[in-house]
């Protein structure tokens, strides 16, 4: 029995854990060779005032225990023995959240606990959705003992419901010397510390270089994502399209310590947009002494036999030596960087010493201990396809890199980059710089399709042919989109988007490869985010139709032939159009035929005999064009400025939307009427001044003096509000003669009808009685 029982719960101890190994199986993604080799990118975000500054010198502090008043830019800094990191603090412009919201590894969202959740924070979150959405952790500030624990959780329930149950939030609300000092810093930096991050494949297809300083004519940081190489074509997003002149490998400014490496743990700090690291103005000009080759896994071995040691722990503790010498004989200069002396007693160094020497003796045991260990890693092998996949990759790396073409750079090397046109020293260093690599075909221009769907805190819809800002891979630009609906035979252009569903889009842009995502916003508004979409097609070949409507008016009428006038101009377009299908306001249905006469004077048959005041009309379908407008944002360089929406024009003239004419009615409704002046109340009159009851007349309708310099602009006002009541007038006018002619028509016909019954029942009633005389006789 008890044989039964253990063999039940060994059964169930196995499918446990193959359950458990088929949940945590993901199979690898090839572009993922180099995920781990750059520092990760942390980005900072929030609303102004919301503490970011604070939190940032508060990380910078605990990790490297140094000060740093204003950071700017990337600061670069060791946050364990093996792992780097680089923290970023985004400011609340849209420009950068878009840039920040594409290269970010780990998104630390920060909320003012005193204002609650704001626009800000969740235009960002829309944007990672769009472009790919990367770890996130919240960071609540301004938490002190008086807040309530229910406000704060009914923060934390809305970011869940926004993006996904689960996300760690830490408070913090102490401030001493410029710096948080709660607990829960501690916790976040931990968190932060032994984070796993796991890149999005559109980042890692895409190589890019995250710039942490600026000189005359180069540009510095680390490689991320892909391959770099010399001569390759870039976007910097906020400038424009440039090119790598030339490419040289630094040594990295922050190194990893992996487990090779002889000295122990070095607290480290690099930004030089905050002024921290970076080389001295005195030694600028011997920058080319830091290039070293480019052949990755160079190893230095210190005895026969024994352990491989990394070439730049070499080169890091040579030159570290050097520059202690070189204090001490300058006479006690100020170093750049801290290191901490490691501390080892006998047993530690004994250890150290012993394991850099081969050991010759190899006992019985020791080699069946090995050979099971190597058995059991094999069969483990077998049935694990994640660890095949794995290793597999990892061979295809190592031989990438033994066999890697000169010129190329792998991810997580520090390089300094020539471009070929330089970037203006005068731009603002808390910007984020990237340089952004393209695919081979990603620096074509073509109509693009797409499907958007505007988002559900835009309060308003928007328009076609109304100039938009995309952002479509690194670049961000303004165009002019149609929308359309795709139906069984043809792509029908929409006037305005749908409320609460899906639209196709088209619009002139970058090609990029299909199920990119993309996002358009605006600068100004309540909610900046208008839309979030996703690249369908980029042939060009959109095929959009409009619908559209011709209207003709019977010229001479023949039985059921009509020859209609004054839907068409030329016998050219009669011909293009012949076996169309008409329709008259009556409902009678007819067909073109062919041109009678001039001015596009066609013959049409129909069902019925038609009256001279009816009209006819043609439903047709005629191609639209995209506009190819491409205005990229260089906002990085200026004040950027592009083309004005239809609403900004109207502003700018001081002109209203809708200019419908007042009538009678309304003016009645209003107050308006026979009397134009409004009379005072005795009682409010006895209270005024003496001189001022004269003035107890007070005319509604009151025009305050106009400026000369904008006299002209509301004489323009006046005159186009003029002319657009009197086409509505005529338009009204003509409505009612039309609505009068067909109430005539259709009393005639109700007329003849009658008469025809009448008629009927009288021919019926005299043959019902010629009947009876008949019986009767």
């Amino acid at each position: 029995m008890d044989g039964k029982v253990g063999a039940k719960k060994s059964n169930r101890a196995a499918i446990g854990q193959l359950l458990h190994e088929e949940k945590i199986a993901r199979v690898p993604i090839e572009n993922m060779f180099y995920k781990d080799l750059p520092p990760p990118f942390i980005s900072i975000v929030g609303p102004s005032g919301c503490g970011k500054s604070t939190l940032m010198r508060s990380m910078v502090k605990y990790f490297t225990h140094q000060l740093i008043d204003e950071p700017r830019g990337p600061v670069t800094l060791s946050s364990s023995k093996t792992r780097r990191i680089t923290l970023f603090e985004s400011r609340s412009d849209i420009h950068q959240f878009v840039d920040v919201s594409k290269i970010s590894d780990l998104v630390i969202l920060t909320i003012n606990g005193a204002c609650g959740l704001e626009m800000e924070t969740f235009e960002f979150l829309t944007l990672l959705i769009s472009h790919g959405l990367p770890k996130v952790l919240c960071v609540v500030t301004n938490v002190d003992g008086r807040s309530n624990p229910k406000y704060l959780k009914s923060i934390k329930k809305r970011i869940w419901e926004e993006i996904c149950p689960g996300i760690k939030f830490f408070h913090v609300g102490k401030v001493e010397l410029g710096r948080y000092t709660d607990p829960d810093l501690g916790k976040l930096c931990r968190a932060v510390g032994v984070m796993k991050y796991r890149p999005i494949e559109w980042k890692c297809m895409h190589p890019h270089v995250i710039v942490d300083r600026v000189d005359d004519a180069f540009v510095y940081g680390y490689v991320r994502g892909g391959l770099i190489r010399k001569d390759m074509e870039i976007h910097i997003p906020g400038i424009g399209d440039n090119r790598m002149a030339d490419v040289e490998v630094l040594i990295d400014p922050v190194p990893s310590h992996g487990e090779n490496r002889l000295s122990l743990r070095s607290k480290i700090l690099y930004s030089p947009m905050s002024g921290i690291g970076g080389i001295k103005k005195k030694d600028a000009g011997e920058e080319n002494k830091m290039k070293i080759e480019m052949d990755p896994g160079v190893e230095i071995k210190i005895f026969k036999g024994g352990k491989a040691i990394a070439e730049e722990t070499s080169r890091d503790e040579l030159s570290s030596t050097s520059d202690k010498d070189s204090d001490e004989s300058e006479g006690g200069e100020e170093c750049i960087e801290e290191q901490d002396e490691p501390s080892l007693d006998f047993e530690e160094l004994k250890e150290m010493t012993s394991s850099r020497f081969q050991k010759d003796a190899t006992t019985e045991e020791e080699l069946i201990e090995k050979f099971n260990r190597g058995y059991e890693e094999k069969e483990k092998e077998k049935g694990n396809f994640l660890l095949r996949e794995k290793r597999r990759l990892e061979e295809e790396m190592k031989r990438s890199e033994e066999t890697m073409v000169p010129g190329v750079v792998i991810p997580g090397r520090y390089v300094k980059v020539r471009l070929s046109s330089h970037i203006p020293l005068s731009i603002d260093e808390s910007n984020v710089i990237v340089l952004g690599g393209f695919l081979v075909a990603e620096k074509e221009m073509n109509i693009v399709q797409g499907k958007i769907k505007k988002y559900k805190w835009y309060k308003k819809i928007l328009k076609t042919n109304e100039p938009a800002i995309f952002s479509v891979g690194w670049r961000r630009f303004q165009s002019i989109p149609v929308f359309s609906m795709k139906d069984a035979t043809r792509n029908r252009m929409i006037k305005y988007t749908p409320e609460s569903m899906h639209c196709n889009v088209s619009f002139y842009g970058p090609v990029v490869p299909a199920g990119t995502g993309f996002s358009v916003y605006s600068e100004k508004g309540d909610f900046r985010v208008l839309a979030l979409g996703t690249i369908t097609d980029v042939n060009g070949d959109a095929k959009l139709v409009k619908k559209l409507k011709l209207v003709g008016y019977p010229k001479q009428i023949v039985q059921n032939t009509v020859f209609v006038r004054d839907m068409f101009t030329s016998d050219l377009e009669v011909l293009k159009f012949e076996g169309a299908s008409l329709k008259a306001v009556s409902g009678l249905r007819g067909q073109v035929k062919g041109p009678h006469g001039k001015n596009g004077e066609y013959r049409a048959v129909f069902e019925g005999k038609m009256l001279m005041s009816d009209i006819i009309t043609l439903r047709c379908f005629v191609p639209v064009e995209v506009h190819r407008i491409f205005i990229p944002v260089d906002n990085l360089l200026g004040k950027w400025r592009g083309l004005r929406r239809l609403h900004e024009i109207r502003e700018s003239l001081g002109l209203t939307h809708s200019y419908a004419p007042q009538n009678d009615s309304s003016s009645e409704e209003m107050g308006y009427g026979a009397e134009e002046d409004y009379s005072l109340p005795r009682e409010i009159e006895s209270k005024l001044p003496l001189d001022k009851r004269s003035i107890a007349v007070v005319s509604r309708r009151i025009e305050l003096p106009v400026p000369p310099e904008c006299r002209e602009k509301h004489e323009i006002k006046d005159r186009i509000v003029k002319e657009r009541i009197r086409k509505d007038q005529e338009e009204k006018e003509r409505m009612e003669s039309l609505q009068r002619a067909k109430e005539e028509e259709i009393g005639k016909k109700e007329k003849e009808r009658e008469q025809r019954i009448r008629k009927t029942i009288h021919d019926n009633y005299k043959e019902m009685a010629k009947k009876r005389l008949k019986k009767k006789r």
